[in-house]
């Protein structure tokens, strides 16, 4: 009678196996969540901002777990693979260059944090980016005084709206000429930052850019509140679908 001896995988193996399990089984739930609860509150609100997060260990993960023959834990991981990637994949992309040649826009976008004083670091980098346009968010009195007094000649155009107070200052400067300009904040909603919209003259052709500082959804004085960074959203896209002109915009939740 012959008899056949069978290993078992390291004990390791089989708890790393079934972490990786857990975990999948839990992103798979979490991806459920946030299909069926509200997104713009509580924990579907929560799961939806970090799911991309969460979800990056599984790449990792998983030709580790095929490496260790997890099957199980595997089969999980694939499928949780397979969302991300058809949910983020195409970020993950090259972008190709569409500019044909012709001459293009550099924007530098810069929250600078409502500073109150030593604000030289911030006009040396605003110099050093030498970006056709800056987009300021945050923009203080006592920045928008430096800036305006250090960067008069790089930037003969800017339309500047500081605020001392909520941090909801905003700002562009631009070596395009800057034929309109419009300040806002979204009133309705029980707290809100600023938002901006000018028009810049490109040699001949007016473009609008939209520069929006929707409120985050997490801030440490006042907690997690996705409602009002959604409101804030829906609102731009309101706002910036009305344009009758080509536009680009840039948006920091900072």
């Amino acid at each position: 009678m012959s008899s056949v001896n069978q290993t078992k995988a390291p004990s390791w193996i089989r708890i790393a196996g079934s972490i990786a399990g857990i975990y999948a089984g839990l992103m798979l739930l979490a991806w459920i969540i946030q299909w069926v609860l509200p997104t713009d509150t509580g924990i579907g609100g929560i799961i939806e901002i970090l799911m991309q997060l969460l979800m990056f260990p599984a790449l990792v993960l998983l030709p580790i777990c095929l490496l260790l023959r997890r099957w199980r834990a595997s089969f999980l991981l694939l499928i949780v693979v397979g969302l991300f990637l058809f949910a983020y994949g195409r970020l993950l992309l090259p972008r190709s260059d569409t500019s044909g040649g012709e001459s293009m826009i550099s924007l530098l976008t810069f929250n600078i944090q409502a500073p109150d004083e030593d604000v030289m670091p911030i006009v040396n980098v605003i110099r050093a980016a030498d970006a056709d346009v800056v987009a300021l968010q945050e923009l203080s009195s006592p920045a928008a005084d430096a800036i305006a007094s250090q960067l008069s000649e790089l930037y003969p155009h800017r339309a500047l709206h500081p605020r001392d107070q909520d941090n909801a200052g905003q700002g562009v400067l631009s070596r395009l000429p800057i034929l309109d300009d419009e300040y806002w904040r979204n009133e309705f909603l029980e707290d809100q930052l600023g938002h901006q919209r000018v028009e810049l003259d490109w040699n001949g052709t007016v473009v609008t850019l939209f520069n929006t500082h929707p409120l985050p959804p997490y801030a440490p004085d006042i907690g997690f509140n996705a409602h009002n960074h959604t409101q804030e959203l829906r609102e731009f896209w309101n706002v910036s679908g009305a344009s009758p002109r080509p536009f680009f915009w840039q948006a920091t939740s900072t």
